[in-house]
């Protein structure tokens, strides 16, 4: 049985903006939301999403570090880094944290959504 997407990242106008169009143009189920990579960490124990989009600079964990930490709770789970942060972030780095993909803030929300669907698909 499906769970969803779970959205994390500090800002609440990106979240509230990110489900709003996941839910109501692309018809993808968020089953939760978190404020920062401790939080995501929690939210994935609670909720076992299938898909996790984490932005990059966050308190507490950035979306890497809780990338990792996800990863090695939940091996299976669907990660993807959702971030502003675009010619810093370095690509070894994100395939070492388990996330599947990086997609930028500014860039057509299409292909994401077109990612999240292919890892709904797939879990």
């Amino acid at each position: 049985m499906s769970k969803g997407v779970l959205i994390v990242d500090d800002n609440p106008a990106v979240r509230k903006g990110l489900r709003v169009y996941l839910e109501e143009r692309a018809g993808i189920a968020v089953c939760g939301e978190a404020v920062d990579g401790d939080d995501a960490i929690h939210k994935a124990e609670e909720l076992h999403p299938d898909v996790i989009v984490l932005d990059f600079s966050m308190p507490k964990l950035n979306g890497l570090e809780a990338g990792r930490a996800i990863r090695q709770k939940f091996p299976g789970a669907s990660l993807i880094l959702y971030t502003g942060y675009k010619g810093v972030i370095r690509e070894s780095d994100v395939r070492a944290a388990g996330i599947s993909g990086v997609f930028w803030k500014g860039e057509d929300l299409k292909k994401l959504v077109t990612r999240i669907q292919v890892l709904l698909t797939a879990a």
